[in-house]
Order: structure tokens, then sequence, then C-alpha cells
């Protein structure tokens, strides 16, 4: 990645300079408290140092420090020593004094001007080490890049306290010329630009490398996106791929034979219609019949099958009186219901769901389709209904042989047809009850399977309730 230019920061002396001096006043004006009270000169000159040591914690510039050093000892020469108010001293240790004075004060300068930046410097890696923390948190909550990419800018934006921008590869640069750029890359793979508006100093080497390792978890974070987007196409693909199969693996030889069995009863009814008796005539019609019906209803269920794994179930949600919808699927449900009782068992109360009438219609349709084939001429199927506080529970249920407890968990798994079918029974490609659950489930309800005691299986699915207030 492009580096930074790295720039000393100007900082004015005179504040600090300002500073310095009145700590020297200050002392000055202790030291003289001090002298009327009888102390030693060392005391007064431990003033001096004290006041240096609070000059040098006050101040920024190191600078600054050697001068109000040099000015203590000019000081203290000037107004304590003899002869007073002059720069001129009869003693013989003076000499060594100021030397002294001047070395101590120095040095306390130093250390503390040291500690000071020894502490900005802890205080700035803190600061950017909590940053850098926290963005590997943000990143790990963001959902798409666009989401990763507001929260680099935002998290370069506190670490350098000037406005960045940060543009995704392809995308057009801003016009103007008051950014300074910078490329995203690792390897070969560019991951965008950054742009961070100029100023009078560059950012310092701390900082760009605290932006460094932000966009290189940038980087890292849209390369995981990327690789995890693409293994979500590759399964998908592979679900469609796989679906795709089944489905043409499971209807195949299903197709075929009632298409083989409608178009041969055509051709014996072309060919030889006349020499067939009334009753010969009529079951031929009626396979013809249901046959067709039963490719109606396949194309049907593979039409909305196909939107179920599209995930693009058209919904148009209206208040629906249940007994209606329940009325419609009966008209629709296979030819062979005249050798079943179905009973119709609903609240006397109007029930009214919010539902798609057409997608309902089609789960109660395949669910009595669903007994009717599987359970013995002259059973019982009864659909029901009960009102909760949010939804309506309605169940269809019949009395014949049930479902064993192996298959039990496997009935809604798509192309699952089980496999205690009646000999006689219609063909079944095992769409009918994941559909019956995908349509369910798109209407925020659910559905389940459970014995019918005594004998028989219950399917009960849900629907949201819905309530219409009448206004006199």
């Amino acid at each position: 990645m492009k580096e930074w230019t790295i720039e000393e920061k100007d900082v004015s002396p005179v504040q600090d300079l300002l500073t310095g001096f009145g700590m020297m006043a200050a002392a000055t004006l202790v030291g003289t408290a001090f002298r009327r009270l009888g102390f030693s000169e060392s005391a007064i000159i431990s003033v001096y140092i004290l006041a240096v040591l609070i000059s040098a914690i006050m101040t920024t510039n190191y600078i600054s420090g050697i001068i109000v050093s040099l000015a203590s000892v000019v000081t203290f020469n000037f107004f304590f020593t003899e002869p007073k108010y002059t720069l001129l001293a009869y003693g013989q240790d003076m000499p060594v004094t100021f030397a002294v004075m001047l070395l101590v004060t120095l040095v306390a300068s130093f250390l503390t001007e040291k500690l000071k930046r020894t502490a900005r410097e802890y205080s700035r890696t803190s600061y950017g080490t909590r940053i850098l923390l926290e963005t590997n948190r943000i990143f790990h909550q963001c959902e798409t890049e666009d989401e990763v990419r507001e929260k680099t800018e935002r998290q370069l934006r506190r670490l350098l306290n000037r406005d960045v921008i940060l543009v995704p590869p392809g995308r057009k640069m801003p016009p103007g010329r008051e950014y300074q750029e910078m490329n995203i890359s690792v390897g070969d793979t560019g991951y965008g630009t950054l742009l961070v508006r100029k100023k009078e100093t560059e950012p310092d080497a701390f900082e760009a490398n605290m932006t460094d390792s932000i966009l290189s978890e940038y980087a890292l974070a849209v390369e995981n996106m990327r690789v995890h987007r693409e293994k979500e196409e590759a399964a998908i693909r592979i679900r469609n791929e796989q679906f795709r199969s089944n489905l043409l693996r499971s209807i195949s030889h299903d197709l075929r034979t009632p298409l083989t069995s409608i178009s041969g009863n055509a051709s014996n009814l072309l060919t030889s219609g006349e020499e067939f008796d009334a009753e010969t005539r009529n079951m031929l019609y009626s396979d013809i019949y249901d046959d067709s019906r039963w490719l109606t209803n396949l194309v049907e269920n593979l039409l909305s099958l196909s939107r179920v794994e599209d995930g693009n179930i058209p919904m148009n949600l209206q208040v629906e009186l249940l007994e209606d919808v329940v009325d419609e699927a009966l008209q629709h449900v296979d030819r062979h219901r005249a050798e079943h009782s179905i009973i119709v068992s609903l609240p006397e109360d109007p029930v009214l769901v919010l539902a798609d009438a057409r997608l309902v219609a089609q789960v109660l349709i395949n669910l009595v389709n669903n007994a009717i084939a599987y359970t013995q001429p002259g059973s019982e199927i009864t659909i029901s209904a009960e009102e909760k506080v949010r939804d309506v529970e309605i169940t269809v249920s019949d009395n014949g042989p049930g479902i064993p407890d192996g298959e039990k968990e496997k009935v809604f798994d798509m192309f699952y047809s089980g496999t205690g079918r009646k000999p006689e029974s219609r063909r079944s490609v095992g769409m009918g009850l994941a559909l019956c659950r995908a349509i369910v489930q798109a209407h925020g309800g659910e559905i389940w399977l459970r014995d019918n005691v005594p004998a028989g299986a219950s399917f009960t699915f849900t629907l949201p309730r819905s309530e219409v207030n009448i206004h006199e």
C-alpha cells in the first residue's frame, strides 16, 4: 500500500514560554517569602527546580523547557545572590551552584518531557488499538459490502480526525484535488481507493500504520463476504441442479404412465368406439378424465413448486371466509371423492383468515387428495377448524391406515412419496406436502402431522386470524 508522507507538526512556543515565565515569577515570589522567613538558599533553589518541573509538565515544547531552565538560574542569581539585582556573584561557590542548578533543572525538564511524550504515545497507541479492535468487531456484524465500507469510513474519520471517502472499485472518483488518494490492494486484487482530505500536516507514522491496519481489515472483510457469497451462489446452483435432477427422475416414469393411458384409451375410442358398449366407453372416458386431472394437478404443483424454489411465491393476502375457501377446494379434489365420506366441521360463527385464498385452497386440495389416495374406499375424511387467540388451526384427518412412525419426519420432504402406498393408488411424485409446507410458511404459519385416534392420520396447519369490524 502507498506510504504516507511523514512530517513533524509545528507547535508555537509562545504560549509555552509565557507559562514558563509565569512559573518563574511565582517561584520568585515564593523565594522572596522564604528569604524573609530566614530559609537558606538551598530551599529557594528547590522552589525554582519545582517551578521548572511544573512548567515542563504544563508545556508541550521541550525547547521552552531549556529556556525556562536557563531563566531559573538567571532569576535566582538576579534576586537572591549578592550583589542583588545584578548578574554578578561574589561567592566562590556560586559558579558551581549555578552549574549544578542549571544541570538539575535541565535534567528535570528533559525527564518530564520524556515522560509526557511516553504518556502521549501510550495514549495514542491505546486509542488506535481500541479503534482497531472495535473495527474488527463491527465488521463481524456487517452483512453487506456497503455497510463495511460505511463503517470503515467512520472509523478512519475518528482515527485521522479528517474527512475520508472510500471509493469501491469501478466507482467514479469525486471531482476536486482536495483529497489525497491511497489505493487499497492486497496482492493483485484491488478493493478500492481511499481519499483523505488534505490538511496543513500529513498523518504521522502512527496514524499511517493504523490506517493500513484498518484498511487491511476492510479488505479481509470484503474478501470474506465475496467468498461467502460465491459459496452461497455455488450451493444454490448445486441445489437447483439437484432439484432439477430429482424432479426429472421423479416424474419421468410417472408422466409416461398417464400419457400412455390417455393416448391408448383415446386410440381405442377413435378406432373401435362404436363396438364398445356404453359401460365400457364410460369407463374409458373416466380413465382419460382421471389421468388428465392428475396431469393438471401435477402441472399446478410444478408451477407453484418452481416459484417456491425461487423464493417467489406471489401472495395476495386478503380477509377470506374460511368456509368459502373450503368449498372452493372441494370442487377441485380427486373425482374419487365420491368413494369416501368427506365431512366439513367448521365453527358455527364465521371464521375469517388473512390469506391468499387460491394458495390455501391448493393446500386443502393436496391434503384431501392425499387422504383419498391413501385410504380405503368408504373411509371418512374430516375438515375441521379451531380458532385460537392469534390464528386458526385447520385440520384434515382421516380414519385410514395412518402413516408409520418412521415416515412421519419425511412426509414434508421434497420428492418423498412414502413406502407404503396401495398398489392401486394413483402415482405420486412427492411434491404435494412439500408444497403445502412452503405455502403455509409463506403465510407465517406452521403445519404438522399427528396420529388420528383411534386410526388414521391428521394434518393440521395454521393461518393468521382476522376480524372485521362492522360499524352501525
